[in-house]
C-alpha cells in the first residue's frame, strides 16, 4: 500500500508557511513603542535652550522617540555585526556615548589612518505633554577622516538605525 506523495510541493507550502509567520513575527516586534532590554540611560539626557537645539546638521542630527538605551543597543549590535567588535563604545556617565574606531597601522600624518572618535549626544526638545516625547541626538564627530565617519554613520542608518532615526518637525527648526 502506497500512497502517492508530492514532496516538493509539501516542501514548498512549509517554507510558504514559515516565511509567512517570521514577516508577521517581525511585524509583531516592530520598534514602536519599545523600551530597551537594559537600562534606559536617561541621564544622558540633557535640558537645553531652545537656542541649542536650533543649531541643526541634517546629516548628523536626528530627532528619536525611543530611549537612548535603545540607540546604546544598536550601536552594540551594529558592532558586533558589522564591525567585527573594532569599534569601542563606553558610556560616560550623565554626557554622552563615546565611540571610537582604532586607527589602521601607517604613517600618523595620513588622517585616513587615525584613530575616529565620534560622541553621541541627547538633548531633550521642548514639547507639549500630549505629543509624544522627541530626543534630539547629535552624533558628533571629534576626531578622525570626515569621510570615514560619514561613510560608516551611513552604514549605521542602513543597517539599523533608519525607522528610528526621525527628521525634525518643522517648526522645531524655525
Amino acid at each position: 500500500m502506497q500512497s502517492n506523495f508530492d514532496l516538493k510541493a509539501i516542501r514548498s507550502d512549509i517554507i510558504t508557511e514559515l516565511a509567512e509567520r517570521r514577516s508577521q513575527n517581525t511585524q509583531a516586534s516592530s520598534r514602536e513603542n519599545v523600551n530597551s532590554r537594559g537600562d534606559a540611560m536617561l541621564d544622558l539626557v540633557r535640558e537645553t535652550s531652545a537656542l541649542e537645539i536650533r543649531r541643526f546638521n541634517d546629516m548628523t542630527d536626528h530627532d528619536i522617540e525611543v530611549e537612548p538605551g535603545v540607540i546604546w543597543e544598536d550601536l552594540n549590535t551594529f558592532n558586533q555585526e558589522h564591525c567585527e567588535g573594532q569599534l569601542q563604545i563606553e558610556k560616560v556617565e550623565n554626557k554622552c556615548i563615546k565611540l571610537t574606531l582604532p586607527g589602521a597601522q601607517g604613517p600618523e600624518e595620513d588622517i585616513t589612518n587615525s584613530e575616529l572618535l565620534v560622541k553621541v549626544k541627547f538633548f531633550k526638545l521642548p514639547g507639549t505633554e500630549d505629543e509624544t516625547q522627541r530626543t534630539r541626538v547629535r552624533f558628533i564627530r571629534k576626531r578622525g577622516d570626515l569621510q570615514k565617519w560619514y561613510t560608516l554613520f551611513k552604514d549605521m542608518k542602513d543597517a539599523l538605525m533608519d525607522d528610528i532615526l526621525l527628521a525634525p518637525k518643522q517648526e522645531d527648526l524655525q
